[in-house]
């Protein structure tokens, strides 16, 4: 097994490295399913937080909040009463409300749901969000992207390893409280969950996948200001077929790690430069 150097909180990392972060404190127990979500600090210097919420175990569902405070590597659990325990949900931070995280979706022993949660960081207090329009069907394991104070979905799990049958794009408007679905033109990816999601600027990149025991290696994308989507040519390059793995951008890169497919786990890290030109089928 390979070992990683260790990140104290006063050491500069190295460029190209994976780190473990010596973390004081009562970090999360094992889980899987959870949310990984971060909270800039009050001021540029200041390093901000770490929420961990919710997941589970072979036991059950987990209701706990759990932050990691980047400034000191410190975690602390939080009292937050009123989060309806879950796994397998999203969690996203919207403009307008940059101290509240928000919680849709996900299942708990009851089966799937999508209802939206609120959590107040300021005061560590959930709230039940009363929404506008048609919501999408209750789901697990989907994926969204956060555009402004606007949240996407699109596909999730409806049972087992079987998608939703719903081809949609699902907007909710945080402004608004309200969700839509607008007319989207061009084919929409193949039902799937455990597919990758983020945006850059008004366009979302969708990679990867599965359905049934069918594991998706595509890319699309969801251009929302021409409310079209548009697939891009694999190329040689490309990260092979996946699902359950991760994604993040930074700058004009769009970077995905690790997973799974039909052998296991995999740990590899793959990276597009969205500014170049693709090609289109």
């Amino acid at each position: 097994m390979e070992l990683h150097p260790i990140l104290e909180k006063d050491t500069q990392p190295n460029s190209g490295l994976w780190y473990v972060l010596s973390a004081l404190g009562d970090s999360p127990t094992m889980r899987v399913g959870h949310t990984c979500t971060y909270i800039k600090g009050p001021d540029e210097s200041s390093k901000g937080r770490v929420y961990v919420i919710g997941g589970a175990d072979p036991s059950g569902s987990f209701g706990d909040v759990y932050v990691l405070d980047l400034e000191n590597l410190q975690w602390d659990t939080m009292d937050t009463p009123g989060f309806k325990s879950r796994y397998e949900h999203v969690a996203f931070v919207p403009e307008i409300h940059p101290d509240k995280i928000y919680i849709f979706g996900g299942a708990d022993q009851t089966g799937n749901l999508n209802d939206i949660q609120v959590l107040d960081i300021t005061t560590n207090n959930w709230s039940n969000l009363t929404v506008q329009g048609t919501p999408p069907s209750p789901r697990t394991h989907h994926t969204t992207a956060v555009v402004g104070n606007k949240m996407v979905v699109y596909s999730g799990g409806h049972s087992g390893a079987d998608p939703v049958g719903d081809r949609k794009i699902h907007v909710f408007d945080v402004s608004t409280s309200t969700w839509s679905q607008p007319s989207i033109k061009g084919d929409p990816p193949k039902p799937r969950h455990g597919h990758v999601m983020v945006s850059l600027g008004n366009k979302i990149y969708v990679h990867g996948g599965m359905a049934t025991a069918t594991f998706y290696d595509d890319l699309h994308v969801l251009d929302l200001a021409k409310e079209s989507w548009t697939s891009i040519k694999k190329k040689k390059s490309s990260p092979s077929a996946r699902a359950a793995h991760g994604g993040a951008v930074h700058g004009t890169n769009l970077y995905i790690f690790g997973g799974m497919n039909k052998d296991g786990a995999l740990d590899d890290m793959h990276k597009l430069d969205t500014g170049k030109k693709f090609e289109i089928y």
